[in-house]
């Protein structure tokens, strides 16, 4: 929660995705990204207040889904990467071949293939971590009890992997 509203404070200021901000913004730990964060605290005071209230509302309405007899309530999507600029990779940008994008490869309908730009998880770095980013994100992601649909589940078994300008 920290790091994706330092992460919206520091868009508001720099605008884009944080490849293109300064270098000294492009580490979370740095203590450059500690002196903006100390400067502009209520606005990132603000964005984690819109977070936590955005979940709040997500758990109040699971709760009102199972109070009127839905067994699972609600039913959640989980994307299916991160975007390469946005606040996950920002946050955890060891966790991710940057290098990279997935994609599918060439069929029937897109002889070419498909590139959709998203950075997909490094195994290995995911191995060493124990998995903790991506478990993570789905304690964030699932609503307690709900259920969780998992956009290109085969991103966690197999996926076509694209190098970056290929």
């Amino acid at each position: 929660l920290r790091d994706f509203a330092v992460f919206e404070a520091l868009r508001e200021k720099l605008g884009g995705g944080w490849q293109s901000w300064p270098e000294q913004y492009h580490d979370p730990a740095s203590s450059a990204v500690s002196a903006f964060v100390e400067k502009n605290e209520n606005r990132v005071a603000f964005h984690a207040w819109l977070q936590a209230t955005a979940r709040e509302q997500l758990d109040a309405a699971q709760a009102a889904a199972r109070a009127l007899g839905m067994p699972l309530g609600l039913y959640v999507d989980l994307a299916l990467g991160a975007d390469r600029g946005g606040a996950e990779v920002w946050s955890e940008q060891d966790a991710y071949a940057v290098g990279a994008s997935c994609g599918a490869p060439p069929d029937e309908f897109n002889p070419r293939g498909q590139d959709w730009g998203l950075p997909p998880y490094s195994p290995r770095a995911l191995r060493a971590k124990a998995y903790q980013p991506f478990i993570d994100l789905l304690r964030a992601t699932m609503p307690v009890g709900g259920a969780l649909r998992m956009d290109h589940v085969m991103a966690l078994s197999r996926l076509w992997w694209i190098p970056q300008g290929a």
